[in-house]
């Protein structure tokens, strides 16, 4: 059985974390890419956007 990892969740908030970040500029040390991943993921706890990722 072959892996699609475009039909995986954690692959697609992956990929979209990957495109916020890239939008926001180059992170500058552990610190800073620490605290906008905390940021990207503390907006995906919305429901509308969670269920995205299950419905894509």
């Amino acid at each position: 059985m072959s892996y699609p990892p475009g039909l995986n969740p954690d692959e697609l908030v992956n990929a979209d974390q990957k495109r916020s970040l890239s939008t926001h500029g180059r992170t500058r040390d552990h610190a800073q890419l620490a605290a906008e991943t905390r940021r990207f993921l503390h907006r995906q706890r919305q429901p509308h956007i969670v269920h995205d990722y299950y419905g894509r």
